[in-house]
């Protein structure tokens, strides 16, 4: 069923069978059939004919689609609403969007960030007023924050933030109290109360509270009696314990943070019967990831839900439009059809030669697109960031051979240890494995030996800048080697240093302890858990990519970490993000693997800056000495 605004095309009852080839055709639309009462046409099978009338629907982003579609099916339309009346083709069952454009003033906002906030910032609240999804695909460090808050003030009521887990200080700050057991709000670190006036609450772990934490209830209690707006913040972590507790309030606007790490679609499972129908069905038993996703669906479709709103900088991760649809649903549920109906349109989803379903395709994607139009507002960098440089991105191609063979002997037979620790775990898991997880695992343990292969010049680089006074963040992509090269810099007494992986509320000091130091001193911390959500990172001389992010948004964050606004600009040139390869290795799979991505990103938005670090990254530049991963790739 679809939620919100929607329009209604009303449609003889003969024709609600022939009509039923929309919804093959456009994921999201559905038939009805109206007699004593309105029910789905295909459930009623030829019965549908029988009734009074028949209409089709679709979300209102999608209306002008559906009205191409039954053009060229020749479909005819009724002149006259048969329920309501009037002279109409297509009747509107929402007409909210019918709010004026204008410039919007939100008192809650302070004075001081009213006047700093950027046009496309202040553009965003008319963006958001008119439309009641909306997906804010702008660049990291673009200031994705104070623009989601200055669009979720549109409404009345509450407003609840969902985000990644290591994300949600960014809104809600880290809870601090005098010692009377008073919340200080001048205390916090969050971009609410920095922002606004607003007093924000975190729903937080059960190990990260203190013995002055309120809960929910008592916090929406509160702000009910002293006529205030509520504003709750909340982990995808921790929400599945709190779906329950947070439908018991009304809620007018959600805004869901990096909204491209809920994007899969598997909260449902697909039964199939003996004559072959699919039929999806909610998950019984999730576990995981499952519950989360199951989780922010079930919010996302609160019924008092005025406004939903997605923060993403890379909203087709992975560069496929199979990790779009679950971004999409969560913020017009029903608007773009079932998965399954979703994939087969858009992601050419078919069975392979082993039985098993493959929707790893692309299809008709600039329909997607021009669907997706009606949600997207996109802020290039160009507009973003026109008062920084360009990004400084440097490719450095390394012989695995050469660096292996500078190597001591106690260096190199650690590394032949590590390396044998890999293939021992890759064994393991092929053994007790199925085989898709082991080839994951021969990947990442691959991956792994090609770090170790840098090791000592990416910590050679670091020390460096250290020793002439700067800072430098080193970014890997494992726990085991974050620990194993932050003890290792920590050795070597270049500066003070701070290793950052895992989860937590620690993560925020960390990085806040890090920008604020003048260096010399370094950072090794992983993409998973630093390289979205913390700002600091842009006060840094040289930024290092040791291990290659898998996606497009896991690079494009980590990138964006140094490319924002208070980057440290030295003769008109920012921060240096170094990015060595290590050729003869699997970076070079994973080059080519993560720059594959890159062609429908740019297609999607305005993204030409990937296309020039896809280039780079290739050998593309023409000064790089070096020849193409493509070219490699052709030759094997």
């Amino acid at each position: 069923m679809i939620l919100g605004p929607r329009y209604r095309y009303w449609i003889p009852s003969a024709s609600a069978i022939e009509a039923l080839r929309l919804e093959a055709l456009m994921p999201g639309a559905e038939v009805w059939s109206w007699g004593a009462r309105a029910q789905r046409a295909r459930k009623l099978g030829e019965n549908a004919t029988r009734c009074q009338w028949a209409c089709v629907e679709a979300a209102t982003h999608s209306a002008w689609l559906l009205d191409s579609r039954i053009k060229e099916l020749g479909i005819e339309v009724l002149r006259v609403d048969p329920v309501d009346g009037g002279e109409t083709v297509a009747s509107a069952v929402d007409p909210s969007l019918a709010t004026a454009w204008s410039d919007y003033r939100l008192p809650e906002i302070r004075e001081t960030w009213s006047t700093k906030a950027a046009p496309y910032q202040r553009f965003n609240t008319a963006w958001c007023a008119t439309r009641p999804w909306v997906v804010d695909t702008w660049r990291t460090g673009s200031g994705k924050t104070l623009g989601g808050l200055l669009g979720a003030l549109v409404h009345p009521g509450g407003v609840l933030v969902v985000s990644p887990g290591g994300a949600r200080h960014v809104w809600a700050g880290e809870p601090l109290y005098t010692s009377s057991g008073v919340r200080d709000i001048s205390r916090s670190i969050g971009k609410v109360a920095e922002y606004t006036t607003i007093e924000p609450h975190a729903i937080l772990p059960e190990g990260e509270r203190s013995r002055h934490y309120e809960n929910l209830d008592g916090y929406m209690e509160r702000m009910s009696a002293g006529h205030q707006r509520p504003f709750v913040c909340v982990g995808a972590e921790e929400l599945p314990l709190y779906v329950d507790v947070l439908k018991r309030h009304p809620w007018s606007t959600l805004v869901i943070d990096e909204i491209h790490a809920f994007g899969s679609p598997e909260r449902w499972k697909v039964d199939v019967d003996v004559e072959g129908h699919a039929t999806p069905s909610r998950r019984a038993t999730p576990t995981g990831a499952e519950k989360r996703a199951l989780a922010i669906m079930d919010v996302s479709q609160f019924s008092s839900l005025k406004l939903r709103i997605g923060l993403t900088g890379t909203p087709l991760d992975g560069g496929k439009p199979r990790r779009i649809w679950a971004p999409l649903d969560l913020l017009s549920p029903g608007g773009f059809g079932t998965w399954g109906h979703f994939a087969n349109r858009y992601c050419e989803r078919h069975k392979d030669s082993n039985g098993y379903w493959d929707d790893r395709g692309c299809a008709h994607f600039e329909e997607l697109r021009a669907r997706c139009g009606f949600l997207l507002y996109d802020v290039p960098r160009s507009v973003s960031h026109a008062e920084l440089p360009p990004l400084r991105v440097e490719i450095e191609r390394l012989d695995a051979a050469a660096l292996l063979s500078s190597l001591d002997a106690d260096e190199a037979r650690g590394a032949r240890e590590d390396a044998k620790k890999w293939a021992q775990a890759v064994g393991r898991a092929t053994n007790s494995r199925d085989a898709g997880h082991a080839r994951g695992m021969q990947r990442e343990a691959r991956a792994a030996i090609a770090a170790l292969v840098k090791r000592k010049y990416v910590l050679a680089k670091a020390v460096q800048v250290c020793t002439e006074g700067g800072k430098v963040v080193v970014f890997v992509g494992r726990q085991d080697l974050c620990e194993d090269w932050a003890r290792r810099l920590s050795a070597s007494h270049c500066g003070e240093g701070w290793m950052a992986h895992g989860g937590g509320g620690q993560l925020a000091h960390v990085v806040e302890a890090y920008a604020q130091h003048p260096g010399p001193c370094w950072m090794v911390g992983t993409y998973q858990a630093i390289g979205q959500s913390y700002d600091g990172m842009q006060s840094s001389d040289l930024g290092i990519i040791a291990q290659f992010p898998q996606k497009v948004s896991e690079w494009s964050q980590t990138v964006g970490r140094f490319d924002r606004k208070g980057s440290k600009i030295v003769g008109g040139k920012g921060p240096l993000v170094l990015v060595p390869i290590a050729c003869g290795t699997q970076d070079e799979e994973n080059v080519l693997a993560l720059t594959q991505q890159f062609g429908n990103v740019e297609e999607f938005l305005t993204v030409p800056e990937l296309r020039e670090q896809g280039d780079r990254l290739q050998g593309l530049d023409g000064d790089s000495i070096v020849q193409s991963i493509l070219e490699m790739e052709r030759a094997r």
